[in-house]
C-alpha cells in the first residue's frame, strides 16, 4: 500500500500467514509499511504490530 492509504479506524482483514481471515480495526500505522491492528476473535481483544502486505481493507 502506498504512503497515506490507510486510516486510523479502518477495517482490515488478514490476508496472508497464521492470523488469515481474521478482520481487524486499525489503531495506528507504525512506519511506513507496519500497521498496529486490534483482532477481535473468539471474545478476546489482540492488539498486534502486523506489516502492511499482510492486510487488506475491508468495508
Amino acid at each position: 500500500a502506498h504512503e497515506g492509504a490507510w486510516t486510523e479506524g479502518d477495517w482490515v482483514e488478514v490476508v496472508y500467514g497464521p492470523l488469515l481471515g481474521l478482520k481487524g480495526r486499525l489503531v495506528n500505522l507504525q512506519g511506513k509499511d507496519k500497521l498496529l491492528i486490534e483482532l477481535h476473535s473468539s471474545g478476546h481483544t489482540l492488539e498486534i504490530g502486523i506489516e502492511t502486505k499482510y492486510v487488506q481493507k475491508i468495508s
